[in-house]
């Protein structure tokens, strides 16, 4: 006997205050949807998934905000070294994403070609 989706997902037990399940009855009537549904669709509102090219980029920033604040030095060499290995990281992931999408200009395909190669002189290098 194979067990129905609904009891694969994630299932989290949560303790309601008074009133709060009438709430939500009302709500999910309201938009014509069951209770499980409307509290999904309430979470998904208010905690929406984590995009992960906004984090890379804010992670991207703060480096650079460290860097720039950082003395010349070794401790500037350093950082500015985690960040470009990072940059690289963040590149190669976004190219693998995309993949063979057809780039909609000629200048972001010959781009997008050059970051390739250059990926691959920064791994064939490490090797």
């Amino acid at each position: 006997m194979t067990t129905p989706p609904s009891k694969q997902l994630d299932q989290f037990v949560v303790r309601l205050p008074d009133g709060m399940r009438d709430r939500i009855k009302a709500a999910a009537e309201a938009n014509n949807r069951s209770m499980n549904a409307e509290i999904v669709a309430t979470l998904e509102e208010k905690y929406p998934p984590v995009d992960p090219w906004v984090s890379a980029i804010h992670a991207l920033r703060a480096m650079n905000e460290t860097i720039r604040s950082l003395p010349n030095g070794p401790e500037k060499l350093a950082a500015l070294e985690q960040a470009r290995a990072f940059s690289v990281g963040v590149t190669t992931a976004f190219l693998q994403q995309i993949g063979d999408v057809e780039p909609p200009t000629k200048e972001i395909a010959d781009s997008l070609a050059d970051l390739r190669n250059f990926l691959k002189d920064e791994t064939a290098a490490k090797s």
